[in-house]
């Protein structure tokens, strides 16, 4: 595993877009700063279209100005800058427009006098020279608060962030500034007004500017001024996320769509799918190495059964038990979702299975709870179906036979009524199959994995609540057999599906069973790095082929382990969510066709995503 730090600041990622041309890299920077941009842009022109098209306009001029960016200049200025000019131009096209609206509904051709317009404009031109040399004649701490005002669009909060001052001061450096500059250009040869100044300044064009701003800005640290939440989802914000997205996603669009998405897209006729939901998963596929991402409003709690039409589900907790009551999920590999069943104990007694469709990047619940859940020791319902139950990590899903599989758990209100029975979700009828007592593993604490290549389920779990050990189960024969004698309790597995090894992993341990021997053999794994993560109880484990780690995730640091050195490496990427106290069990999982990790950790937290360094 590469383990060399990805650029961190703006400018790094930047020069690195310049040197490399890796769009990951500007999409990511565009997101931060889209805000920022935006909003500058409609303090400029007092328009929000305009200001998109400003926005638009902004991207491109970033894309082409990439190779002549100098790294010790800040992002926020250099990108600002070009907002600023965007914005100026697009004030001139709409004022042309204008002039060509009103000359041909006038019938007074005096009412528009071009050959003054243009003494004006040239005037204007005529003034570039003496302002900039006036511009570098002027002390640093009045050029510097200019250039980054006037000549790069920034507000005065970023310029103080930017320069380790005061708002305040800046806003005193800036009048003070207008005022030197205008005694300057004087001596020039070129007197005018504060306010005349302040208009050539701000139309100042990029050949004239750029020079003045260079001087100012190169002697700047390359702390990022403020450039907008990157972790917060404001309005604009997430709509700079889906039309990014879009397209990402291969949508015909302007090839400033595909930098910012913050202007509305022209896009070519979508296909019945939406767009937008292939549109978000190609966002997906983008996300740089190490890194998390989160989807926005995608709630679990949004799509729950009204407490209304199922007042007697409830239980103490309502739908936060179906993740919180120590319950786990699994993902289904033929429609990309991960599916989420649990509950039990006094939390919560719905016994509906959601799904989170990744390509849709929506939660849908795919069953319908029992109304009228019995609290007793019977382990079905009424209507055949499965009580809840916390479901720790007992689930699975089967993709040689499009099923979900469910054994173990404790289906509650009382701690010792452990789930005892098999149980097969039919992923296509939408219909439970029970399948009887288990032989094999019950109770709390379990976990299982499923080995697709030979159609097995391999089930660990505790001999406090009936026969323990390690377990497979065939579910086209119905069959449990028991493969070794040691017990596991609240730790969690994985399949390594290279060597054919599981991988047991928590409460301070690391065993490994050699699948393909016979009998299956177990073993104590010494490993390094990762101790902090190997003490945890029920964290999320998975198996990433690509990298060819286990992958594993309790809270703050994602953590690798390499089977053939057997050293965890862990992550720096920030922007991880907060755990869930009781376990993530199988709601930890390695998506193939994105490359990437999905988990949930709450029923009113948003989804996460997280790529490994590759």
């Amino acid at each position: 595993m590469d383990q060399t730090a990805p650029p961190v600041s703006p400018e790094s990622r930047f020069a690195a877009y310049a040197r490399s041309g890796d769009p990951s890299l500007l999409e990511g920077l565009m997101r931060e700063h889209a805000d920022q941009a935006y909003t500058q842009a409609r303090r400029l022109l007092g328009r929000s279209d305009l200001a998109e098209d400003a926005v638009q306009d902004a991207c491109v001029r970033l894309i082409d100005s990439a190779a002549r960016y100098q790294p010790g200049i800040p992002f926020a200025a250099w990108f600002g800058r070009l907002v600023s000019l965007a914005s100026i131009d697009q004030r001139r096209r709409r004022a042309r427009h204008h002039r060509v609206i009103t000359k041909a509904a006038s019938l007074a051709p005096k009412a528009i006098d071009e050959p003054q317009r243009d003494r004006e404009r040239d005037a204007n031109e005529a003034q570039l020279e003496p302002l900039r040399a006036a511009l570098a004649a002027l002390p640093e701490n009045y050029r510097t608060p200019l250039s980054l005002y006037y000549l790069a669009g920034l507000d005065r909060e970023s310029i103080a962030q930017a320069l380790g001052l005061r708002p305040g001061t800046v806003a005193v450096r800036l009048t003070r500034g207008i005022d030197r500059l205008r005694t300057s250009m004087a001596r020039f040869g070129s007197a005018c007004s504060a306010v005349a100044l302040v208009d050539i300044l701000g139309g100042m064009p990029s050949y004239a500017a750029e020079p003045s701003l260079h001087v100012a800005l190169a002697g700047i640290a390359t702390t990022p001024a403020a450039a907008g939440s990157v972790g917060g989802w404001s309005a604009a914000a997430k709509a700079v996320w889906m039309k990014l997205a879009a397209a990402l996603a291969g949508t015909t669009v302007a090839v400033v769509g595909v930098v910012t998405g913050v202007a509305a897209l022209h896009t070519a006729p979508a296909p019945a799918a939406s767009s937008t939901n292939r549109a978000t998963a190609a966002l997906v596929r983008a996300m740089p190495a190490d890194s998390w991402l989160a989807i926005p409003d995608t709630h679990l709690h949004d799509v729950a059964p009204p407490r209304e039409q199922y007042p007697h589900i409830q239980g103490g907790g309502d739908v936060r038990g179906v993740i919180g009551s120590w319950s786990g999920g699994a993902l289904d590999t033929k429609r990309d979702r991960l599916l989420v069943w649990g509950g039990g104990y006094s939390g919560y007694w719905g016994n509906e299975i959601y799904a989170f469709d990744i390509a849709a990047m929506r939660w849908e619940r795919l069953t319908e709870p029992f109304p009228e859940p019995v609290l007793d020791a019977r382990e079905a319902n009424a209507d055949g179906t499965p009580k809840s139950r916390g479901t720790y990590g007992g689930l699975a899903y089967l993709a040689h036979s499009d099923r979900f599989f469910a054994a173990g758990g404790c289906t509650g209100p009382a701690t010792d009524v452990h789930a005892k029975g098999t149980w097969l979700f039919d992923l296509t009828a939408k219909q439970w199959i029970d399948r009887g007592v288990l032989a094999g593993g019950k109770g709390y604490g379990c976990c299982c994995a499923y080995d697709p290549s030979t159609r097995l389920v391999w089930f660990a779990c505790d001999s406090t609540w009936g026969p323990g050990g390690l377990w497979t189960y065939d579910d086209q024969s119905d069959a449990w057999t028991k493969r070794h004698p040691d017990d596991n309790y609240e730790v969690s597995c994985a399949l390594d599906s290279k060597r054919g090894v599981l991988m047991v992993v928590g409460r301070g341990h690391v065993f490994a069973y050699d699948l393909r021997a016979s009998p299956v053999t177990k073993s104590e794994w010494t490993t390094s790095g990762g101790d902090a993560f190997v003490a945890k109880e029920k964290p999320g484990l998975d198996y990433d082929p690509v990298i060819d780690r286990i992958v594993g995730w309790h809270g703050g640091a994602v953590y690798a382990l390499d089977p053939q050195t057997r050293i965890w490496t862990a992550s720096a990427a920030s922007g991880a969510l907060d755990t869930t106290v009781n376990g993530i069990y199988g709601r930890w999982r390695y998506v193939p066709s994105l490359d990437v990790f999905i988990v949930a950790t709450d029923t009113d937290a948003n989804v996460h995503f997280y790529k490994p360094p590759k």
